[in-house]
């Protein structure tokens, strides 16, 4: 999972990105995974998105924004389209209380 913050410091502003669909460098995200080809959930959940970009704890804190960064976040030009992105209850923040149930858990479904 990748975990992006967005705001201002103390405040929370985050992306947790923990799935991915590569339009590039398919194959060297199945090396990466040790995978000779590409299966249900190759891309999906904890650990498997970070070994396929080959981001580990070394990028902790780095900044996003800064020239020399390792990793670089860029715009595709994609359009999305109307219905393509979904929006549900977040998973695993029973802690949160009533702020759980807020439709805050976005999956973009690439038609």
């Amino acid at each position: 999972m990748i975990n992006v913050v967005t705001g201002p410091v103390n405040i929370a502003h985050t992306i947790l990105i923990r799935a991915i669909k590569p339009d590039e460098g398919a194959e060297i995200t199945l090396t990466r995974r040790g995978l000779s080809f590409p299966r249900k959930g190759w891309l999906t959940g904890p650990g498997t998105v970070d070994q396929a970009l080959k981001i580990n704890t070394s990028h902790r804190g780095i900044r996003l924004d800064h020239p020399d960064s390792s990793i670089i976040l860029t715009d595709a030009g994609l359009t999305i389209q109307a219905g393509q992105v979904h929006s549900g209850p977040r998973i695993g923040v029973q802690y949160a209380g009533a702020d759980a149930l807020l439709p805050w858990r976005f999956s973009w479904i690439d038609m």
